[in-house]
């Protein structure tokens, strides 16, 4: 299934980079909108699911300056709309309290510590397919 548009949410530049490179090259990802922080995203879908244009996936690390990625799920989860949002984590903290953490939220569909490589990507793009709700 190809994917329309995928969300990342990633405060470092470097990482942020080549994580947009690899979507690029994946021919099943038509276009990827980026965020530094949390709040700037959040602002973003929540802008789009008031216009019923709910995005459908979304890459996020945790650890961020302004609003982190649990206080974005936080802020995302009061949406009804946010349960047809599927949401990847990408991080490179090594507490397991943040996997237990991250499977008590329906919408996050996998975690994975950074880097990504292109075969997670795939594997995301792969799952996204079964995942999807319209």
């Amino acid at each position: 299934m190809k994917i329309p548009e995928i969300i990342t949410v990633e405060d470092d530049p470097i990482t942020s980079m080549l994580l947009r490179k690899l979507i690029e090259r994946n021919k099943d990802i038509d276009h990827c909108t980026s965020f530094n922080n949390g709040e700037e995203a959040f602002d973003f879908v929540k802008r789009r699911i008031q216009e019923n244009d709910t995005p459908k996936l979304i890459l996020l690390d945790l650890n961020m300056p302004i609003m982190d990625g649990w206080q974005f799920l936080d802020a995302l989860a009061l949406f009804p709309e946010s349960r047809k949002i599927q949401v990847y984590v990408m991080t490179s903290s090594i507490d397991t309290g943040d996997f237990e953490k991250s499977k008590s939220y329906d919408m996050i569909k996998g975690y994975f510590y950074k880097p990504i490589s292109p075969l997670l990507l795939s594997e995301v793009v792969s799952k996204y397919g079964e995942n999807f709700i319209a």
